[in-house]
Order: structure tokens, then sequence, then C-alpha cells
């Protein structure tokens, strides 16, 4: 699963939680059950194991899928963090060293590691886009990656590094004011 796939489906589940009132726990037991064959039993493995994350008030006050997908490991940052998702209040890097412990903890209850995880995912060989109704939001992503470039890049890693409250304002004016860049290393 690359990491687009892993921020979408936890973006999916985040907001069909909002949209049906429950919690993010129980709503990604519920998208587990959409998934075909064994992949099923091991995504209901997975949030099953990561309950104590999910249930976790002070943790899910900083969630965010990107959080989320690094801390687990299927995220990671070449140069600097990308980010689909508005950053939660406080530390990006120290939110997801956070979440990543509190990974580690859950899976060592259940006398796994994060590795195993990973590698499990690798060996289903699956791709979200091939599901029904994805296919379309794929081809998009698919198509921005190699058709729009962000306005600003300054590491050469087609991300740009605008704050959602810098939009709409030039460079000029960006610099000019000494803020609203972002580089995080």
């Amino acid at each position: 699963m690359s990491g687009a796939a892993c921020t979408i489906v936890s973006g999916i589940s985040g907001q069909l939680a909002v949209l049906h009132n429950e919690t993010f726990f129980n709503e990604s037991l519920r998208l587990c059950q959409m998934l075909p064959g064994s992949l099923r039993t091991y995504c209901d493995s997975i949030v099953q194991t990561l309950e104590p994350i999910f249930t976790d008030s002070e943790l899910m006050k900083t969630f965010t899928p990107d959080i989320f997908c690094y801390a687990i490991g299927i995220c990671y940052a070449d140069k600097s963090f990308c980010y689909l998702f508005p950053k939660p209040p406080g530390n990006f890097y120290l939110n997801i060293q956070d979440f990543k412990i509190a990974a580690h903890v859950a899976y060592k209850q259940r006398n796994s590691s994060l590795v195993d995880v990973i590698e499990k995912l690798a060996s289903f060989q699956f791709d979200i886009c091939k599901l029904p109704g994805f296919s379309m939001i794929c081809d998009t992503f698919n198509k921005s990656y190699t058709t729009l470039q962000p306005s600003l890049d300054f590491d050469g890693d087609y991300f740009s590094i605008y704050e959602p409250y810098d939009l709409g304002f030039s460079l000029s004016e960006l610099i000019g004011r000494g803020g609203g860049l972002n580089i995080t290393p």
C-alpha cells in the first residue's frame, strides 16, 4: 500500500466517522468489512491491534491521516514531510513520534511489530485503485503527479510547502512578511 493510498483510506475513514457519528475505530472496522477476502481479515487485525491508539482521546486530538501513515511506517520522509491534511497543533514530527511509540506498544501487546505489518501488507500486493469507486480518485492523483507542479518547491520533491493560511499570497508577500514558508527537516 502506498503512502497516498494509506492517507486516502485513513482520510475516508475519518470523514465517514464524522458522517456516521462514529469513532474512527468503529468506522475503520466498517471500512475493513468492505475489503476483499484475506485483506479484510488482516485489516480487522490491524485496526483491532491499534484500538488503544484510536480510542485514546489525547492522541486523537493530534490525529491526521498523514500522521497515522507516517507513524505506522507506510509513509516516509526523504527530504521533508509532505501532508495532504491540515497539520494539527504542535510539532508535526513530535506528533508522529507519539503515534509511533503508541503503535509499537500496541503491537508488542499483540506479539507483533510494525515491520511485520508492513511486510504483510506488501505480500498482499493490494492495489486500492482496483476497488470500485477508487479508480477515479487514483486516476486523478496519478494525473496530478505528472501534470501539476507546485508553484513553490524549494526541495524539488513536487510538493508545495504552503501552509493553508498562505494561499492567495504572492512569493514576495510571503518572504516580505517573514512567515508562511515552512520547510520541515
